[in-house]
Order: C-alpha cells, then sequence, then structure tokens
C-alpha cells in the first residue's frame, strides 16, 4: 500500500516547489477531500458535517471485537475464544497477569486491534485523545469480557499506547492517499469502511503535508556472532552466515521535522517500513527473515530562532520500535524528547541532526536461550521479556548541494528485563514445566546503521549501508551473553521532497 502510496505521490509532487521549508504547523486547511476512486459512492456519501460522533466509533469498535472473537472461536477455534456467561460472573474479581502470548501478537497485533478503534474514532470526528480514550476504553473491555484468560497486565498498557503510533499516523496518511485514491485511502484506514457507511461522509483533517517519501531495494549479506560467557554447558553455532538477502524499505516524514512549531498530536511524525527475507537456510529458524517498524511522532513542539540558517525543533514526542530479526527480538512504546536541527549552508549543502530521550513505558526484549533453541527447555512459551528502561536515539546526516549524503543513525536500549513469576506459574499450568532461571537483568542494544549515498536525478539515488547490532547483557540468574551482528547492502532508492 505505501509504495502505491508513494508512487501516486511522486507523479502528482512534480508540480510542487522544490526548495527548503521550516513549517510551523500543517500548512494547509481542514477539508475533506473529493478526489479519488470510489468517492462519492454513487452519490452516498455528503460533505462533513464538522460535528463529533461519538455512537459511530462505539458501535465500531464493538463490531470490530465481535469480528474478532467470531473468527477466533468458530473458524481459528481458540481456546481463549471459548467465552461462556461463567466467564462473565464476578468478572470484577478477576486477578491480572503478564501473559506469553508471542511477541508479535502481544507487541504488534494488540496494538493494531486498538488501533482501529483509534482510527474509528478519528474517522468519526473525534480529536486525537478521544480517540485514545476509545482505544482504552476498549482495550479493558477486551480483557475483561473477549477472553477467557485472566486480563493481561501488557496489553493494559501496550494495547492504548501503540494503538497511538498504528492509529494516528496511518489516519493521516489516509487521508493524503485519498487525493490520490479513495481505494487506497480505505485500504491504510479500513475503519473508514464502517463510518462511512452510517455517517456518510469522509472523515477531515489537514491534506498535502507530506514532506519526504521514498522506498529502497537493498541486497547484501548478513553475518550474527554470539557468546555466552563462562559457558561449559551449552553447545550451539555461534556463527551464523548468509550469503545473500533482499530487503525493500519504505520511509515517509509527514510535515518537516526541523523547525516545526505546533500543538497538534503527530502534526509530525517518521515512519520507517522494512522486511528482509532470504531464500538460504539459517541455523535456527530456517529462512532468514526480518520485519520492522520504527516510528516517532511529535505530541507538543516549538521551533526555537538561533538564526537564519538553522531551524530547531524542540519536541515532547511519543516513539513506537518494533523488529522481529531471525537473531533479535526489540519492542518499545517510549515518552520522551527530542531535539533536531538543520544547519543550512551557503553553498547549498545541509547538515541535519537529531537526539531523543525517551523513558520505555513497556518494551519487549528477546531471551536468547529460548529464542535460539540454546536449552531444550522450549515448551516453557516464551522467548522474550518484558521490560522497562530507556531509549536514546542518534541521528546525523550531512546532504550535499547535489543531494548525495552521508548518514548515521542510532537506536540505543537500556532494557531492564523484569522478573515475571507468572511466566512460570503460568507455564508450569500449561506445559508441565518448570523454569528455574528468571532472566531477571539489564540488557543494553545497539542498532546503529551507517552509510552514504549517491543522487543521481532529483528523486533516484544508489547507496551503501552496514547494519550493526549490538547486545550485552548482565543477568541475574542466567548466564550473560554478548552479541553483534553485521548486515552490509547495498540499495537503489526512489524519493520525492518537498
Amino acid at each position: 500500500m505505501l509504495v502505491l502510496f508513494i508512487a501516486s505521490f511522486s507523479v502528482s509532487a512534480q508540480d510542487n516547489p522544490t526548495g527548503n521549508i521550516t513549517s510551523g504547523t500543517e500548512i494547509s486547511a481542514i477539508q475533506s477531500s473529493d478526489i479519488g476512486f470510489g468517492y462519492n459512492w454513487n452519490g452516498w456519501l455528503h460533505e462533513n458535517d464538522g460535528k463529533k460522533h461519538y455512537l459511530s466509533p462505539a458501535a465500531g469498535a464493538l463490531f470490530w471485537d465481535f469480528c474478532i472473537l467470531g473468527f477466533s472461536r468458530y473458524i481459528n477455534v481458540q481456546e481463549w475464544a471459548q467465552i461462556t456467561f461463567d466467564d462473565w460472573k464476578y468478572v470484577w474479581r478477576k486477578d491480572t497477569e503478564w501473559d506469553i502470548d508471542n511477541f508479535q501478537t502481544n507487541l504488534l497485533l494488540h496494538p493494531v486491534q486498538e488501533g482501529m478503534v483509534f482510527l474509528g474514532a478519528r474517522a468519526s470526528n473525534l480529536n486525537f485523545y478521544e480517540a485514545l480514550a476509545y482505544a482504552t476504553i476498549n482495550s479493558f473491555i477486551w480483557e475483561y469480557f473477549g477472553e477467557t484468560e485472566l486480563p493481561s497486565r501488557n496489553d493494559f498498557i501496550y494495547s492504548p499506547l501503540g494503538a497511538i503510533a498504528v492509529g494516528e499516523i496511518l489516519h493521516r496518511l489516509s487521508l493524503e492517499a485519498d487525493q490520490f485514491s479513495g481505494l487506497l485511502g480505505l485500504c491504510l484506514n479500513p475503519a473508514r469502511l464502517w463510518s462511512q457507511t452510517f455517517l456518510r461522509q469522509k472523515p477531515q483533517g489537514q491534506l498535502s503535508n507530506v514532506f519526504e517519501l521514498g522506498i529502497q531495494f537493498s541486497m547484501g549479506t548478513y553475518s550474527n556472532y554470539k557468546k555466552i560467557l563462562d559457558n561449559t554447558e551449552y553447545t550451539y553455532t555461534q556463527l551464523e552466515n548468509c550469503p545473500l538477502f533482499a530487503s525493500p524499505i519504505a520511509y515517509v516524514a509527514y510535515n518537516d521535522p526541523y523547525g516545526h512549531d505546533s500543538n497538534i498530536p503527530y502534526s509530525q511524525f517518521e515512519l520507517e517500513l522494512s522486511v528482509g527475507v532470504s531464500p538460504w537456510d539459517f541455523s535456527y529458524n530456517g529462512f532468514l527473515q526480518n520485519y520492522s517498524i520504527f516510528s516517532d511522532g511529535v505530541i507538543l513542539s516549538r521551533a526555537p530562532d538561533f538564526g537564519d540558517n538553522i531551524d530547531t525543533t524542540v519536541a515532547f514526542e511519543f516513539v513506537y520500535d518494533f523488529e522481529i530479526n531471525d537473531a533479535y527480538l526489540i519492542s518499545t512504546c517510549a515518552p520522551g524528547f527530542a531535539f533536531k536541527q538543520r544547519i543550512r549552508r551557503d553553498n547549498g549543502s545541509k547538515i541535519e541532526w537529531q537526539v531523543h530521550t525517551n523513558g520505555i513505558a513497556l518494551g519487549g526484549n528477546d531471551d536468547l536461550y529460548y529464542f535460539r533453541d540454546i536449552t531444550k527447555q522450549t515448551e516453557l512459551g516464551i522467548d522474550y521479556h518484558y521490560c522497562f528502561g530507556a531509549e536514546n536515539i542518534l541521528k546525523f546526516k550531512y546532504i550535499t548541494e547535489n543531494n548525495s549524503n552521508f548518514f548515521f543513525n542510532a537506536h540505543n536500549y537500556a532494557f531492564y528485563d523484569i522478573n515475571n513469576p507468572t511466566y512460570y506459574r503460568l507455564a508450569q499450568d500449561k506445559f508441565g514445566a518448570t523454569r528455574e532461571d528468571s532472566g531477571e537483568g539489564w540488557a543494553f542494544v545497539s542498532l546503529i546503521k551507517v552509510g552514504g549515498e549517491i543522487a543521481i536525478t532529483k528523486k533516484v539515488s544508489i547507496g551503501v549501508q552496514d547494519n550493526i547490532y549490538l547486545k550485552r547483557t548482565f543477568l541475574k540468574d542466567q548466564k550473560d551473553y554478548y552479541q553483534a551482528l553485521h548486515q552490509e547492502s547495498v540499495y537503489f532508492k526512489i524519493y520525492t521532497r518537498k
């Protein structure tokens, strides 16, 4: 969908003026777009009335919940979905737990589930905070009434927080895409199928605020090394190699990150999506696979004046990261602060840099011993820990006068892997196994990207990139280990920028 979005924007963006834009708030008036395939639904839709509709997203949320529950109960036949009225008796007496669902279920799919509720509220003319309230309330309803299992503490935190990034980003991109294709707008925000059917109007919002769009196609090699310190009992492959992998990456910057001044949540955000695959066997998990989402959205920002050629943003922000790699797992929901600055030089070149400091409200970090099958106790059903801690993001880019550039990005994490006895109690009940080592302690992780690219035209460039993953643990019960991953690639990039 993003590829189609980028292609559509690239065609239309040819008429946009080039040059530097240091915008404050969003640059266009609130409106409903009349453009795009399927706009009028054969006359069913009318102009947006501008009123807030509270019942439509509430009904849509319940409908969405019943669809998920019905599919899981009758088609996929999941044990947790076999709810009876007895499960609803004395619901207020239910205890809570840290659940042991799959990494992608808890840290991606649950945010997507509540993100659809968030999108339905935004499509009904509700604001950011009202949509967040709908997602939060629905998360509690689902945990207490939508499953036979105990309500999950992690879902109470991660579902509504993750819904912020999923929901608000897709809401805004849906409005942008709608200018070129109404069908693509619906794909980015499926909740509009409900709201437009019953409200008979499209959502309204700011348009034409996409600052940069790009997609790159990478090919490269991959090697992963890990070492368990003071190891006398584990036998495993320390070095793994993949001779070739391919990875498309899509990038969106909504409004100029530099010189942004706004009180509107997510009036500026950056989003990167990537997928990596390889046909070669990997030592533990078969084919190499990698899926990632990295996003940061401004909640409140100011643009202090440091001179005519300096664009600065100081912001309170929200960061959502998610990555599944055959060598590691990472996810964070992390509010915090960012300082971003662009220095425009007289020769036309630019220096852009950012520093982010965030606290991890909740995150996920892989447990090497189970994720990589290093021990045989995999029946426990858990291959990661829930974490608190801190996240730091550093970005630097030097852009020449002809748009070639050199860049350095680093995501640094200090995870405190919390000890959750519920893991092991549930595992013992379900699988008949017990686990003595908790894995509690610190894990320090760095994700580093460094490289450069040469501009062939104003919209096409080629480049080289090196991705480095570093991890060192300081655990209480398990043996400590360190891990280093090296991924080098060449890429072809198509982009458009205001």
